[in-house]
């Protein structure tokens, strides 16, 4: 069975609403890492963040029948629930997150046309590996990646590297499988 994790976040300062952000797609089949996709923003906030995660994830399923894990219940609430729709015939007017987000609701509501695929809230934090292998990625996004970076079959960054050595991951850590893009 293939899942596809996603996480967003941002470090903004203390009294601020932006900041430099990640988000992060893990795709897990069977308990092992087959694919992953990073972007880093400089100045962004936590919705954009977990949108921008979502979109990537629905993008790789393709409206195929697999299930998105999402620790944004926001966004998992907002799809599931049907208030994407609601926001789509109101002409977008009261989408969470403002004007900003507007778009990127927009190309959710895209990809989920007929597609099969579902998204399921999980608690954030929580022990899960792939969600905790995701916030992971986000962060180091957020830390340092200002473009768009994708492994695939390929080696992780050296702190993600050390958690799968230390065992904090299931499975094994992707093999190089062929040259970087």
């Amino acid at each position: 069975m293939i899942r596809l994790w996603t996480d967003g976040c941002c470090l903004k300062a203390p009294g601020r609403l932006d900041g430099p952000g990640g988000w992060a797609l893990v795709v897990e089949e069977d308990g092992e890492v087959i694919h992953t996709e990073v972007e880093g923003h400089d100045l962004t906030t936590p919705l954009r963040m977990e949108l921008h995660g979502v979109i990537a994830a629905l993008r790789y399923a393709r409206g195929r029948r697999l299930e998105v894990c999402c620790d944004a219940k926001v966004v998992v609430d907002c799809v599931m629930e049907g208030h994407v729709q609601r926001w789509k015939h109101r002409n977008w007017t009261k989408a969470p997150g403002g004007e900003e987000e507007v778009p990127l609701w927009r190309r959710i509501e895209e990809l989920l046309y007929g597609s099969l695929t579902t998204l399921t809230w999980v608690r954030g934090h929580s022990g899960l590996p792939f969600n905790e292998l995701a916030d992971e990625l986000a962060d180091v996004a957020a830390r340092g990646a200002r473009t768009a970076t994708r492994w695939d079959r390929r080696p992780f960054p050296e702190v993600v590297a050390a958690a799968y050595a230390a065992g904090r991951y299931p499975g094994r850590l992707p093999a190089v499988q062929s040259t970087p893009e």
